[in-house]
């Protein structure tokens, strides 16, 4: 699945009540409308849920995936409790089926609708198809052309397609930092004294190293989540510290060029949003900032002090990192002017 996004808007939602008990309807997802995102406009145009992906759908409330679902669409036949229908405008909640005399949490949901404390719902997708525009101006405009799926209807309420069979299992977890000189049986002692659902009885400790949590982490390969600046350095600091924690346990070199080459394409995409001021604007093309300049070089100064630069010569030449001490000094010639007028 594509990388989730999660999208919140007003409209209108409301609580009915028909043949089938207690509902609500609305639409979460309108095409053609234009919605401000702060550093962009996105439009989702007509027709972009053509191919989504709706046939196994959960309704559940406060994000929280342990719960029993309020209600469930498999492919919207007769055994679903909530009906999604793309239409002409968007994507139609027709309804929700909620058992407010049996459920807590659909009683008080329902009653929050009825009240009209609820004016509008957000939802997670993933896209397949999209365009920018205007990527040159400080407000460009995403044009979302395919949705992949859609995981999620929510006013707190959390929709997800699962990944494996339904289970639901009650268990509780605790954790400290054991540090030099602690003993190990009082901190297993102060851990079965937190335990409020279950017993500890039979609980199993695990001591776990914090460079073995870093390991167990570290994906493949880090990509930038998004276009943006920001995006890309985040996603080329990721990738020199992968490459600097498999270093220690003296990985070769087959297993360390994937994060090594991530790391410098990124850095050398990093400088074509470099403006001619020094300064770095937060898509290609767009004004200096202050604050993107300052997070960039953050990553920078980071990496360095970490010594994860020192390598990179033996694999790419003397030059590979010119880019980098080109980038650094006029970004910190461009941060003394705009604070300092030097």
């Amino acid at each position: 699945m594509n990388e989730l996004e999660r999208r919140s808007y007003t409209f209108d939602v409301r609580a009915e009540t028909g043949a089938s008990g207690s509902m609500i309807t609305g639409r979460p997802i309108v095409y053609d409308s234009m919605t401000d995102l702060g550093y962009f406009n996105e439009v989702i145009e007509r027709g972009a849920l053509n191919k989504t992906d709706l046939r196994d759908v959960r309704f559940l409330v406060n994000h929280d995936t342990r719960n029993i679902p309020l209600a469930r669409s498999r492919r919207n036949n007769g055994n679903s409790t909530m009906q999604l229908t793309p239409d002409a405008e968007g994507l139609s909640l027709d309804w929700v089926q909620l058992d407010i005399d049996n459920n807590a949490d659909a009683k008080a949901l329902y009653s929050a609708v009825q009240r009209r404390d609820i004016s509008g719902m957000s939802f997670m997708f993933s896209i397949n198809d999209e365009e920018w525009e205007n990527l040159e101006s400080d407000h460009p405009t995403r044009r979302i052309k395919s949705i992949g799926s859609v995981v999620e209807v929510s006013d707190e309420v959390f929709v997800t397609v699962p990944v494996r069979p339904d289970s639901q299992t009650l268990a509780e977890s605790h954790s400290m930092v054991v540090k030099p000189g602690d003993s190990i049986q009082e901190i297993r002692s102060m851990l079965g004294e937190r335990f409020v659902n279950v017993s500890s009885a039979g609980a199993e400790y695990v001591e776990v190293q914090l460079m073995d949590m870093l390991r167990e982490s570290i994906p493949s390969v880090v990509e930038p989540e998004y276009i943006d600046l920001i995006s890309l350095s985040e996603a080329m600091y990721a990738d020199f510290m992968a490459y600097g924690i498999h270093k220690m346990d003296d990985k070769g070199h087959e297993e360390l060029k994937p994060y090594l080459e991530a790391a410098m394409t990124y850095l050398n995409k990093m400088s074509s949003y470099r403006n001619a001021d020094g300064g770095f604007g937060w898509l290609r093309g767009m004004p200096s900032s202050e604050t993107v300049t300052a997070v960039v070089l953050e990553h920078l100064a980071a990496l360095r002090d970490k010594r994860l630069f020192d390598d990179i010569h033996l694999f790419y030449g003397e030059d590979a990192l010119d880019v980098y001490d080109d980038m650094a000094t006029d970004a910190v010639k461009y941060l003394d002017r705009s604070f300092f007028n030097t």
